[in-house]
């Protein structure tokens, strides 16, 4: 069994998608990256999300998580409309975490991209 799985936009030339998984960033033990859609591995948790993937995120819960022991939506884009619908409330009931990128939003802990980690953010910009 492994620490933890990722779900996020893995296949995209989104660059923000791209770099919105914490796995980039901070260390969980033995991980694994995968795309949305993947039945996710025998793990101790597993995160979705980064980026605007609610949608993506409550199928992966639903559908593709059952051998996770705990769920946590990490930074994903929920606004305050998507927070009082029926795939909020699945997703609450689902879930250990949630937290959203949006402040605000209720039944959300705040916290923003993690793409905000990125060293790309700690050097100033260069005139072209």
């Amino acid at each position: 069994m492994i620490d933890t799985a990722f779900q996020h936009f893995a296949r995209t030339r989104n660059i923000g998608d791209q770099s919105c998984c914490p796995a980039a960033y901070f260390d969980f033990g033995t991980a694994q990256v995968q795309d949305f859609g993947a039945d996710v591995p025998m793990c101790h948790r597993a995160i979705f999300g980064g980026g605007q993937s609610f949608e993506q995120c409550v199928d992966a819960v639903i559908y593709h998580s059952e051998n996770a022991r705990r769920r946590v939506l990490w930074g994903v884009g929920i606004d305050n409309r998507a927070s009082k619908g029926l795939s909020f409330e699945i997703m609450r009931g689902a879930c250990n975490l949630l937290s959203s990128r949006n402040w605000g939003v209720r039944g959300c802990e705040y916290v923003p991209c993690v793409s905000a980690m990125s060293p790309h953010f700690d050097a100033p910009r260069t005139r072209a």
